[in-house]
């Protein structure tokens, strides 16, 4: 009985600690909720502008890289099969419907090695926009940033 007590605290704490609600800061169509957008998308694909995708390439220990590694780890975490890293005319083509990919651009500040204010917003391909803001900042380094920091985060 003990064990079946302690197995089923386990999942309960495991449970509530993975579970996440989502719930939107904006969304444009009221109709859709985030979880049925979710279940429709297979896939992510984060868009970054030139300077944030050339320290990227550039800079592979940056705090861009960093966040970068973390929110592919977070957006697999959620549900996505895969999550490439481009601009958003760089979306691979290998899909059978542009429909499976989720555009997700992140935004943020940056201050005395934190991000500040992170913002996600997700795009479906008919234009339905999720966006969402982190409830705290994260620090930059790379023991730090993980899939785990942004669950929290969200």
């Amino acid at each position: 009985m003990k064990k079946l007590i302690i197995l089923l605290t386990f999942i309960l704490s495991y449970h509530f600690c993975i579970s996440q609600v989502y719930t939107p800061y904006f969304q444009n169509n009221k109709t859709l909720d985030f979880e049925t957008f979710l279940s429709k998308c297979r896939y992510a694909h984060i868009t970054l502008n030139t300077d944030e995708l050339n320290t990227l390439i550039n800079q592979p220990t940056s705090g861009t890289a960093y966040v970068i590694s973390g929110l592919n780890g977070y957006l697999k975490q959620i549900g996505f099969e895969e999550v490439t890293v481009g601009s958003k005319y760089q979306i691979f083509s290998n899909y059978t419907s542009s429909c499976e990919v989720a555009l997700v651009t992140p935004s943020w500040e940056y201050k005395n090695n934190s991000f500040l204010n992170l913002k996600l917003n997700f795009i479906s391909c008919n234009e339905d926009s999720f966006s969402f803001v982190a409830t705290n900042s994260i620090w930059a380094s790379s023991t730090t940033i993980s899939s785990t920091v942004f669950h929290n985060a969200f």
